[in-house]
């Protein structure tokens, strides 16, 4: 089996090397891997130091022209994935890649074809983000907590943790599905696209170590809330 990591990347010069390393030294026993790191838009050094690991054993960096958005990049590095499998990883450091092995065994054993990481159900709360700036901690987890309900009522899928990073599916799932979205709202489209095929998910406890703005966190509360918000109703009823 091959594993296809997909990577996006927007201004994370501090920790791109560092998620890279990683990323590329994780133990996956009987696993193969590619690491697909796309990167657009950068202004704080980034561009640069991707160049510096373009010839990385088992990494490709690409640096194509268009929306700088986290959706454009995961839909652009689908488009050069080659693995039987893909797992979608942010160039930051709040969440651990050494769960990957738990990530991928419900597949690798033939149990599912999608398989979601739930932060929530590693901290047995719904309050995941715990940041030194307690005001964007609240707003964060209330935000999450409203859009997860949103999700509920519309889908009927009660998943603990939809908004999650770690999404990690067969390729083959992709088959007939065209993805659209440029920014965060990917997220979204692509967890419901896969559901209404039929791709029921299990999801893994994962841990989570939320970052703050000062730290380079990128998600607006508001205009990502409501972009997500939206893509959920679009996506459930029409492609």
């Amino acid at each position: 089996m091959k594993l296809s990591v997909i990577m996006p990347v927007y201004n994370e010069a501090g920790t791109i090397e560092d998620v890279l390393r990683r990323v590329q030294r994780v133990k996956l026993p009987g696993v193969s891997r590619e690491i697909i790191v796309v990167e657009n838009g950068s202004t704080d050094g980034t561009r640069e130091i991707l160049g510096r690991h373009a010839n990385d054993k088992d990494t490709r960096v690409f640096f194509p022209k268009g929306p700088k958005g986290k959706g454009f990049k995961v839909r652009y590095g689908l488009t050069r994935a080659t693995g039987d499998i893909i797992l979608i990883q942010d160039a930051d450091l709040e969440y651990d890649v050494k769960e990957y092995p738990e990530l991928l065994a419900p597949i690798l054993r033939g149990k599912a074809d999608f398989v979601l990481g739930s932060r929530h159900m590693a901290a047995k709360s719904w309050k995941v983000r715990k940041l030194a700036n307690a005001k964007h901690g609240h707003l964060l987890n209330l935000g999450d907590a409203l859009l997860k309900r949103y999700f509920w009522l519309l889908t009927g899928a009660y998943l603990t943790d939809p908004n999650t990073m770690f999404k990690v599916f067969r390729r083959s799932c992709l088959r007939g599905v065209t993805l659209r979205s440029d920014d965060f709202d990917l997220d979204m489209e692509l967890l419901i696209k896969l559901l209404r095929k039929g791709y029921a998910p299990i999801e893994v406890p994962v841990s989570y170590k939320g970052r703050g703005y000062d730290e380079g966190k990128k998600i607006r509360p508001l205009k990502d809330g409501m972009r997500a918000g939206w893509a959920i109703l679009r996506y459930q009823f029409r492609d």
